[in-house]
């Protein structure tokens, strides 16, 4: 190596991670005279060297890279540590990792004076380490964002794009035919409406009929208007539901192939545009983030190409063109495009690896008629901007012309744009950032600004009511700038003064600079309107005050640690069996739970706020923390009543009630994803939210450590109590009970039912699931959920007929969750898991604390042929069940060789849960509503509506939770994890759990069970295949369906419950 490279080697280096290359290149640096550490504290340079996966690796796996990162930059710059070089390195493959690729083209972006660079060695037996330092000394000014070494060669990563549609050369021959049968998935969408409208044009013109196969996410009632006007255009139309996931392109493949014989092209479309995730800086990308955009892009080509192949000799065609739409942000990346820009590059890279994909990356499309409305910039959801405001956009005739030269020329990938890559570059980021290079000077090394500008300014919470000059004046300087208008309007719309998704990445990075606030351009879109905006912005800076200031709280906590009065026997004690499960369970996420409380009517928030205080302090398991001892033994130790923290108080009072309701939404997901801490202080957070004059919110973030369902109503009693300075209700001390329960087990009933349990469990089956129709990792816990609502009159049947049965509506919950298990895979001797409350101790009932307790419980079908008969099943397992309410799952599993070596989720892997625990009691002068909204129907402005989960940690595949409603019908939420079940899936098992129910209550106690399992498979044959049917209900008050597409069992080729 010559001087002057080592020359520019010097300075400070970051190189962490096991990567043997790592340590390599830290003897090359040091010896040239570098400072290199493994920490990045203090870096000015830094390097992450990876191992490419020559398989095709998951998009879990991609995306955990790309979060690892992230994580890594955005912790140096929050010490104000940032790095002005990054090198991103994988060794061992030819392709770009998605993951390092993205961030080098977006993170210099959003970012000017960072350069960053992924650097590709295929081997580590060539001459890697000489041009790896060879790139850092230099600082590869000339490079483009991805450079692959292979041996000596060196290449940059670079695409040809094809001429704009219209050029001379583009040529005029029609590979697609005009009268061809094209099957698109994200066919209603902005791009598919041009494509949809030039398709008909071509075919009308040719004097033929297009015919279309349009795969959607949308019920056939939303769409029915679209599709209409596409048959009066002169197409001929079939549209899937279901969207580019799970049931939907196999459906669609396989009605073209009996409607039209065979599929010419298939053009997939499929992308969630319209999200909040769509626009968001990459710093700022999390799990749900990446996963949300990856998903229709790559289920949806894993579900084409398997219901290609099994098409097989059913297409009379010859096999169809496959087109992947991908984006010109794979090219240039794109502030604020991170999540989009990677899910793109992974579309890419799977596509590469499977024959008879092409991938074309498509510049801006024109939103011209043929695009849904809903995509236009009038009602505050995203409008899809152009990285040029006034530049050339392609149309629908322009696509396809373009896909035939590609598909003539036999290119697997491509590139369409209507100017010239750099000067896009240059016109797309201009006035977003001071410079434009990726390159910082090699031999001059300066400070790079932080990559996340979250430093929290010292902003007072500025009341909606108050004074306005900070926020609003920066508002204002951004608005006018970007919109290059002077006068603006008090109420001004953003929108309406041409505002669109680009301008608002620029307004949320002006944001960002000028008041050190973490703004999402998303929330300027919600918000369009001046006012709305501000008050939004206010909340923001309000909880970014309030988190620094609780964050900055354990640097100098005055509370006692655990290891302080651990020598007071009064203060510590053994944790509960069941507190020892969710403590061995809170490093894997779980546990983490927000519960608000409503109130209606003329509330005093001050007397309200010292009502929390009193009522949560009563509580010993709400100031309690956890450690563990030498010996293994889980202790929790109670800290003094000044270790609990005062309420935040929060104004969302200002603003429409639309916007409210979108900022209250924003402000209960971030809550719901932050993580509490039960070691060092109490696992709690109190929340006093003023919505209106007579109307306010408590909300409690807490943890099943410590809580359960109902200990909610114990503890809004005490707090009401104290609101009305009436008699607090008796307490009882959760220390207590959790020595009782050891106490218990070491006794003779525990040893009685130990014996009972394994009797119960001997030669059981293995815990069953309904069959998955996904093939994903099962250990991904993230799911989903469906819900239906049964009305009060179907309910009040329900009860009627389990009393006739001897038993209650959770017995007949029960024996219907038998029956959808047996019908959907789990078999006729099934392991399942309900939980009881738990609380059979003496004055458990005035505890808060942790006492529900779940059980693995097995109910076999055999020799069952009445429904009496399985009454009575359900009835002798439900008398054990009950008997055992302090039995807790953690003897279980050390004591029944069943369980012998489970886990805490191993012992069951589906669940039912039926929350009808104690209610609050009445406030006189108040209503009160606890707990999130009925069913997911709720008013979006209910805020309530606000904390209904969509997403959730599951520790188990399948989980039914059952609740009363308000109105006395209950809700049932069927949750799902994604990936093992399609949503389509789990709408179908939400039908079957329903239908069991109306079997069992319109049947007489003679009937088989039997019967269920056959009509309802029959039902399977007959059920329509495209747009799914409602099947046979049962002469019972309607039950309603809202929140869910009206879909019956969905028939396939194959049993779609067949285990």
């Amino acid at each position: 190596m010559r001087p002057a490279d080592d020359r520019g080697l010097a300075g400070r280096w970051a190189i962490p991670g096991g990567h043997p290359a790592a340590a390599v290149l830290a003897a090359r640096l040091r010896a040239a005279g570098a400072a290199v550490t493994r920490s990045a504290a203090g870096a000015e340079r830094l390097v992450l060297i990876a191992a490419a996966d020559p398989r095709d690796p998951s998009a879990g796996e991609t995306g955990r890279r790309l979060r690892a990162t992230v994580a890594l930059l955005r912790g140096m710059a929050q010490r104000g540590e940032a790095p002005c070089q990054a090198w991103l390195v994988t060794i061992g493959g030819t392709s770009p990792d998605p993951a390092f690729a993205t961030l080098a083209e977006v993170l210099p972006l959003e970012h000017p004076g960072l350069s960053c660079r992924h650097l590709l060695f295929a081997d580590d037996k060539g001459p890697w380490l000489e041009q790896l330092t060879d790139a850092l000394a230099s600082a590869g000014d000339d490079d483009g964002a991805v450079v692959l070494h292979e041996g000596r060669r060196r290449r940059v990563e670079r695409f040809r794009p094809l001429p704009a549609p219209g050029d001379e050369d583009a040529g005029s021959g029609c590979v697609l035919p005009a009268g061809g049968v094209y099957l698109l998935t994200g066919g209603l969408g902005q791009v598919g409406g041009l494509l949809t409208g030039a398709l008909i044009r071509r075919a009308r013109e040719r004097g033929t009929r297009v015919r279309l196969a349009l795969v959607g996410r949308r019920s056939p009632d939303l769409v029915r208007d679209r599709l209409a006007a596409l048959d009066r255009a002169g197409a001929e139309v079939l549209y899937v539901e279901a969207g580019a996931r799970g049931q939907g392109p196999g459906r669609a493949v396989r009605a073209c192939l009996r409607r039209w014989g065979g599929i010419d092209a298939v053009l997939h479309l499929a992308a969630d545009l319209m999200g909040e995730d769509f626009l968001r800086f990459a710093v700022d990308l999390d799990a749900g983030t990446i996963a949300r955009q990856c998903r229709p892009k790559l289920e949806g080509v894993a579900a084409l190409d398997r219901a290609l192949e099994a098409a097989g000799p059913g297409n009379r065609k010859a096999p169809p063109a496959r087109i992947a739409f991908s984006s010109v942000a794979v090219l240039l990346g794109g502030i604020g495009y991170g999540a989009y820009s990677f899910a793109n590059r992974r579309l890419t890279e799977v596509c590469r690896r499977r024959p008879g994909w092409t991938v074309i990356h498509w510049d801006v499309f024109a939103a011209g008629a043929d695009s849904p409305e809903g995509n236009r910039a009038t009602d505050g959801r995203i409008a899809l901007g152009s990285s040029v405001r006034d530049g050339p956009r392609l149309t629908g005739e322009d696509a396809l012309s373009a896909i035939d030269r590609v598909l003539a020329a036999g290119l697997a990938e491509a590139a369409v744009v209507t100017m010239d890559p750099a000067a896009r570059l240059a016109r797309a980021a201009g006035d977003m950032s001071p410079t434009l290079s990726r390159v910082s000077p090699s031999r001059e090394i300066t400070p790079a600004p932080a990559l996340v500008p979250q430093a929290v300014v010292p902003l007072a919470l500025v009341s909606p009511d108050g004074p306005a000059d900070a926020l609003e004046g920066a508002i204002l300087r951004s608005w006018r700038r970007r919109l290059a208008v002077e006068d603006l309007p008090a109420d001004a719309n953003f929108l309406a003064f041409g505002g669109d998704s680009l301008t608002a990445v620029r307004v949320a990075l002006d944001l960002r600079q000028d008041l050190g606030l973490p703004v999402p351009p998303s929330l300027l879109l919600r918000n369009p309107r001046l006012p709305e905006f501000r008050a939004a912005l206010a909340e923001l800076a309000g909880a970014a005050v309030t988190g620094a200031a609780l964050a900055g709280a354990g640097d100098a906590d005055p509370r006692p640690s655990p290891r302080d009065i651990v020598a007071d026997p009064d203060q510590s004690f053994p944790a509960s069996p069941l507190q020892v499960r969710w403590y061995h369970m809170h490093p894997e996420g779980y546990g983490h739970l927000v519960m608000p409380v409503l109130l209606s009517g003329p509330v005093d928030l001050n007397r309200l706020r010292a009502a929390i205080v009193a009522g949560v302090r009563r509580f010993v398991a709400l100031r309690t923390v956890y450690s563990q001892d030498g010996g293994g033994t889980v202790r929790g130790h109670v800290l003094p009543e000044d270790s609990l923290p005062e309420p935040v108080l929060l104004d969302f009072s200002a603003g429409s009630a639309v916007s409210r309701a979108s900022r209250l939404h924003d402000w209960a997901q971030a809550l719901e994803d932050r993580r509490l801490d039960i070691h060092r202080t109490p696992p709690l957070g109190l929340y006093l939210l003023r919505l209106a004059a007579d109307r306010a919110l408590f909300v409690l973030h807490t943890h099943h450590i410590c809580f359960d369902g109902w200990s909610a109503s114990l503890l809004w009693d005490s707090i009401a109590a104290a609101y009305l300075e009436a008699p607090r209700p008796p307490v009882a001390d959760y220390r207590d009970l959790a020595r009782w329960s050891w106490r218990y087990l070491d006794g003779p009933e525990a040893g009685r039912l130990r014996d009972r349990w394994r009797t119960a469990l001997a030669d059981a089956p293995p815990p069953c699931r309904p069959t998955p129709d996904l093939a994903g990792d099962p250990a991904d816990p993230i799911g989903e959920k469906v819900a239906l609502a049964l009305d009060p009159a179907t309910v009040e049947t329900l009860r009627r007929r389990a009393r006739a049965l001897g038993g209650t509506l959770f017995s007949l919950l029960m024996a219907a969750f038998a029956l959808m298990l047996a019908r959907a895979g789990g078999g006729g001797d099934r392991r399942s898991g309900p939980p009881g409350a738990g609380r059979a101790a003496p004055g458990a009932d005035d505890a808060v604390g942790v006492f529900v307790n779940p059980l693995p419980v097995r109910l076999s079908l055999a020799g069952v042929t009445t429904v009496a008969d399985l009454a009575a099943r359900v009835g002798d397992l439900l008398d054990l069940f009950q008997s055992s309410q302090s039995y807790p799952l953690l003897d279980m599993l050390a004591h029944v060789p069943a369980l012998k070596g489970k886990g805490f989720n191993d012992a069951f892997l589906s669940y039912l849960l039926y929350q009808n625990y104690r209610k609050p009691a009445p406030m006189p002068g108040f209503e009160v509503a606890m707990g999130e909204a009925d069913d997911e129907a709720a008013d979006p402005q209910d805020p309530l509506a606000a904390f209904s989960a969509r997403h959730a940690r599951l520790m188990r595949p399948f989980e039914v939770i059952v609740f009363d409603r308000a109105d006395g019908g209950l809700s049932v939420n069927v949750w799902y994890r994604r990936a093992l079940y399609s949503r389509s899936r789990a709408l179908a098992l939400a039908g079957l759990m329903e239908m069991a129910l109306l079997f069992l209550a319109r049947t007489g106690d003679g009937a088989d069970p039997r019967r269920f399992l056959e009509e309802t498979r029959r039902e399977d044959d007959r059920a329509e295949n495209v747009c799914g049917t409602d099947l046979p209900r049962a002469d019972l008050p309607a039950i309603s369906r809202r929140g869910r597409p009206s879909v019956g069992i969905p028939g396939d080729d194959n049993d779609f419950f067949s285990g």
